[in-house]
């Protein structure tokens, strides 16, 4: 195999791939030369629904608008650089970092203003260095871009008014409860010792009406806290702040039948409220529908909505009422019960804290409610050379008896013999059930088996015992405890020796003859190899039972390869070729 065998288009793909590589590389080698700026201005803010809009004002990580720019860069160059990209001339610019606050809102609250000593000329680096940049890595920087509000022409001269400790810079959104919507409106600056009815003149004016109008205003506190602003106070008696948002709206006339007719109620719904999708649960990647529901929606309500959506799609998957149907979740297929608290505990990943936004479902042939009211069994059927044959779900009163199982296992399969059902744990037989046990001391999540009772055959000798017969790998555990494939019962008696007992289980489990074992007898932790050359079975292992003063039962264990578990194992490979 020479170079000139590959393929021209594999040559260049590598060569793609390894000049990525190299970019990456010098990039992050020379990151801590450059800052990251990501920008949003008014029209960012303009372009969130109302959904967002209720939390804060956007969310950073959707921001496309990103620059990059040397540490030495000038500031001036930065300011060029936006008035390029978004039409705002540098002069009608005034630069805001945001940062995360304690109260985990993330707001635009320190200006970034030049000192008397700097200009345009002045490097980034210089400019920044007084700006706290913690929350954002040392080198990334979220700004907001303030505007003259109303916008002044370039051609007018400009120039902002002077930020001192007394002037606050605020945000704001209007409500409509008419149509139950949130708009960002705009920003502007207010004296800290003035009241809230000095916003009035300019919010009016936002909305083309008489500006001494009087409005309803609120604080956005946090996504779940929005608060009435006592107009009788000061905007510092109000403990307002730079990057704070007021949330206004027309005063609202008790005739008015509005679902959600003041700004707290809208901002309460929109916290509970979320967009679940519903995908079959033998399909869990095809979503089916999604449906608008609330966090505190309990088990009923939320079947109710899934079931008239579904309804209403073309090809509606359903055949039964709503009674019959269950939820399971995403992650872990895990069923919920009909008694859930709510909509937020479905959708709680388990183990990690956050929310899906998926849910899956299915149709039981029965109501829900008489479906958890039974017991729930999975048994595995096996035929006479220990193979799996299929799986049967069994649904039986919890009052039931084994026999009750095994009828209706019958009633599924075309066997009219006697049925035993075993309890396997670990590869190993721990149980056989009686026809008389009650099927409420069987674990909810245990798996059966259930097999054929095979008669003696006429052949067997003298004085047969059934003995359990598992399988383990010397090599693979070097300890007796680990077992792997599928126990079962053989029948040894005193005129067996351990070369016809392993001729009979080669034939029993229709071996082929290139598949060699050693057989071992184990009691407890005691493990004994039977060669070949010994006599009588039972004979040696009535004086291991002596030798070992053993009281525990006895078993016989095939050494040989896991091949299913090699089997696994080579399907994960990974394969390299030269």
């Amino acid at each position: 195999f020479q170079d000139k065998d590959v393929p021209q288009e594999l040559v260049e793909a590598c060569e793609r791939e390894v000049r990525e590589q190299e970019r990456v590389k010098k990039e992050k080698q020379e990151e801590y030369l450059y800052y990251c700026f990501r920008v949003a201005t008014d029209q960012t803010f303009r372009q969130y629904d109302n959904k967002q809009l209720h939390n804060d004002l956007l969310d950073f990580d959707l921001v496309e608008d990103t620059f990059k720019f040397r540490k030495h860069d000038t500031w001036g160059n930065l300011k060029k650089t936006l008035h390029e990209k978004f039409g705002i001339h540098p002069d009608r610019q005034r630069l805001w970092k945001w940062s995360r606050r304690n109260n985990k809102t993330y707001r635009p609250d320190t200006p970034i203003i030049l000192k008397k000593s700097q200009n345009d000329a002045t490097p980034l680096k210089d400019v920044l260095q007084h700006i706290s940049l913690m929350y954002q890595g040392p080198d990334k920087i979220d700004i907001f871009i303030e505007t003259a509000c109303p916008r002044v022409p370039d051609t007018v001269p400009f120039e902002f008014p002077l930020l001192t400790d007394e002037h606050i810079f605020l945000l704001f959104k209007l409500y409509d409860p008419k149509s139950a919507k949130l708009s960002y409106m705009g920003h502007s600056t207010a004296r800290l010792s003035s009241k809230p009815t000095i916003l009035l003149p300019f919010l009016n004016s936002l909305i083309n009406r008489q500006t001494d109008l009087p409005l309803f205003m609120f604080e956005e506190v946090r996504a779940n806290m929005i608060e009435r602003l006592d107009m009788n106070r000061s905007l510092k008696e109000l403990e307002l702040q730079h990057g704070d948002i007021i949330v206004y709206q027309l005063p609202v006339n008790d005739g008015h039948n509005y679902q959600f007719p003041f700004a707290p109620d809208i901002f309460k719904y929109l916290e509970k409220r979320v967009i679940v999708k519903f995908a079959p649960k033998d399909k869990p990647n095809d979503v089916a529908c999604t449906v608008e529901l609330m966090r505190d929606h309990d088990f009923n309500t939320v079947c109710t909505e899934l079931y008239e959506t579904l309804k209403k799609l073309p090809d509606p998957p359903l055949q039964h009422p709503v009674t019959h149907l269950r939820l399971l979740g995403s992650h872990s297929k895990q069923a919920y019960p009909s008694n859930v608290k709510n909509l937020k505990d479905m959708l709680t990943v388990p183990g990690a804290g956050s929310l899906s936004d998926t849910l899956l479902f299915e149709e039981l042939p029965i109501p829900l409610l008489e479906y958890e009211s039974k017991k729930h069994l999975t048994v595995v059927l096996f035929n006479a050379k220990v193979q799996e044959v299929e799986t049967h779900k069994l649904l039986l009163e919890k009052t039931a008896l084994i026999k009750d199982a095994i009828k209706e296992l019958k009633s599924k399969i075309e066997q009219t013999g006697e049925i035993q059902l075993l309890d396997i744990n670990a590869h190993e037989i721990r149980r056989v059930f009686k026809p008389t046990d009650p099927i409420s001391s069987i674990s909810g999540q245990s798996t059966l088996r259930a097999e054929a009772v095979e008669p003696l055959p006429a052949d067997a000798g003298p004085n047969p015992v059934a003995v359990q017969v598992v399988h383990f790998d010397s090599k693979a555990t070097g300890v007796v405890s680990q077992c792997h494939g599928n126990p079962f019962f053989f029948s040894v008696s005193e005129a067996d020796t351990v070369k016809s007992t392993k001729d009979r289980i080669r034939t029993k489990l229709d071996m082929r003859k290139t598949e060699e074992f050693k057989l071992f007898v184990f009691f407890g932790t005691h493990q004994h190899h039977l060669s070949d050359d010994e006599a009588r079975i039972l004979t040696v292992i009535k004086g291991l039972e002596e030798k070992y003063s053993s009281t525990t039962a006895w078993k016989l264990a095939m050494d040989h390869r896991d091949t299913k578990r090699r089997t696994e194992k080579a399907a994960n490979a990974i394969v390299i070729y030269n």
